[in-house]
């Protein structure tokens, strides 16, 4: 199973523009398996992907392809999201000022940054849409 955590994120998965995900811990998937995604909190699966790759590598290594593999812009796109997204939740233990500093070390090529597990996947089927559902949270983002 694979969490999404935001809407935003949702639609690029089920029109298939999202097919790589970064986690900071061991997602303890095997490669060719079916995943259930689900929109957390909810238990509800919106979608199942099969596994196509897994590899590790230090957060600095995302390219501009990985970037838009992701549903991002570019690489800056991507780190400054993700580097944001953590710093409100405290990933790793870290304060918002040391993501934010993380994220200037990596951009400016002090850092690689931490290493992350790398989940390449495809959409197999859709089960239902909750971009429909709340809508408005969409616009938000």
């Amino acid at each position: 199973m694979i969490l999404a955590r935001t809407y935003w994120i949702i639609v690029p998965i089920l029109d298939g523009t999202k097919t790589q995900t970064r986690r900071f811990l061991d997602p303890k998937l095997k490669i060719g398996s079916i995943q259930s995604l689900k929109r957390f909190p909810s238990d509800k699966t919106f979608a199942k992907v099969r596994i196509r790759n897994i590899r590790t590598e230090p957060l600095g290594a995302v390219t501009d392809a990985d970037a838009r593999a992701e549903g991002n812009a570019d690489r800056a796109d991507i780190l400054r999201q993700i580097c944001r997204s953590h710093a409100n939740r405290g990933t790793l233990g870290k304060t918002p000022r040391e993501w934010l500093q993380m994220l200037d070390d990596i951009l400016s090529g002090r850092s690689k940054g931490p290493t992350v597990w790398v989940i390449d996947f495809e959409l197999v089927s859709v089960i239902w849409d909750p971009s429909k559902v709340v809508g408005h949270e969409l616009r938000s983002v």
